[in-house]
């Protein structure tokens, strides 16, 4: 047995998993925009569909135990007239970490002031630039501008601070050829805008398509090293969300996404177009897809590494969250799994 077989035995010990403690929900697979890094939305055809809140608390009752629950998938999620209801839901539930991303389009006043009053405790807004033409370029929309979005965050920003809302605003920037020139003035930018902190994430690519408008994730990392020191100066905590040269990714493990429709996608970056079906939610129930044959084999590629989709992924585990979860991940899951199995033998 080869050390990375060694590796993978001991940081992916089996092909089974108890239910996972993170899982995003889908309220909405349609979308405002089609914007150029989004081959999804540019692909999709037919009527969205729209998760009621009846369908969400039977979502909720599958899984016993939510540590992280994150309002996104392919959509955008304010479409969805009944989300806040869904927050209030997850709320009652008590669930201790509640996350919702979303473009910022339908971002006016009234729908700011109820996600402040919403008890949510972190809200990200996708910014793709932070010109208005490279904006104009990325949203490939003519009913948006860089203006009008900033103008709704700075709203949103402002009536948190004036309502002393504890909710974490963070500003989203997907980094590709057509901003990347201009990445160093994003922290002054996120600054004026009143956010928390800023994610910045390299474009996921699946199956290798829009590699063409991708940049070089070492040039990246080393601009990043830059960025970082100026958002520690201005008061601002700055992520960069990218892969790693290992591969690691527990989502197969313990994270699920529940699409409006109720299909299951493995991940955040393998969609149910893709011909992975997992099954349907809402006609088998959770356990019996997760420990599915189908699921298992998607963990046995992973532990091969030979799963087709993950060589074009560079989100590895994802951020929105908890602090140090890609470390605690990548690095400290191998450590605590040997020592469980060492403990386990002895005993």
């Amino acid at each position: 047995m080869n050390l990375m077989k060694v590796i993978n035995y001991l940081y992916y010990p089996k092909e089974t998993a108890k239910l996972p403690t993170l899982v995003m929900v889908e309220p909405a697979d349609g979308c405002t925009l089609k914007c150029v890094m989004c081959d999804v939305q540019q692909k999709k055809t037919g009527s969205p569909h729209f998760l009621s809140a009846v369908q969400f608390k039977f979502i909720l009752e599958q899984f016993p135990r939510i540590r992280e629950l994150i309002f996104c998938g392919i959509g955008e999620p304010l479409l969805n007239k009944d989300i806040f209801s869904m927050i209030s839901a997850a709320r009652v539930r008590g669930i201790p970490f509640i996350n919702l991303i979303t473009n910022g389009e339908l971002l006016d006043s009234e729908i700011s002031e109820r996600i402040l009053d919403s008890g949510i405790n972190q809200l990200h807004i996708s910014v793709p630039a932070v010109t208005e033409e490279s904006f104009q370029r990325i949203r490939n929309h003519p009913r948006v501008s860089l203006a009008s979005l900033s103008d709704n965050i700075r709203y949103l920003t402002g009536r948190k601070s004036s309502k002393s809302a504890g909710v974490k605003v963070i500003i989203n920037l997907v980094m590709m050829k057509y901003n990347y020139a201009e990445l160093k003035g994003v922290v002054s930018f996120c600054k004026e805008l009143g956010a928390d902190g800023i994610c910045l994430v390299q474009l996921t690519t699946i199956l290798g398509e829009k590699e063409n408008i991708n940049v070089d994730r070492n040039g990246i990392s080393r601009l990043f090293s830059e960025l970082k020191a100026l958002g520690n100066k201005e008061g601002l905590d700055i992520v960069f969300l990218t892969g790693n040269d290992y591969g690691r990714c527990y989502q197969l493990w313990d994270f699920i996404l529940v699409h409006a429709d109720g299909s299951i996608s493995p991940c955040n970056g393998i969609m149910p177009g893709e011909g992975m079906s997992l099954g349907n939610i809402f006609k088998t129930d959770i356990k019996t897809i997760w420990l599915s044959d189908a699921y298992r084999a998607l963990r046995r590629q992973v532990r091969r590494t030979s799963l087709e989709n993950c060589r074009f992924c560079e989100s590895g585990y994802p951020i929105e969250g908890t602090n140090l979860r890609w470390f605690k991940n990548y690095y400290l899951r191998p450590v605590r799994n040997f020592i469980a199995q060492k403990v386990k033998h002895a005993l």
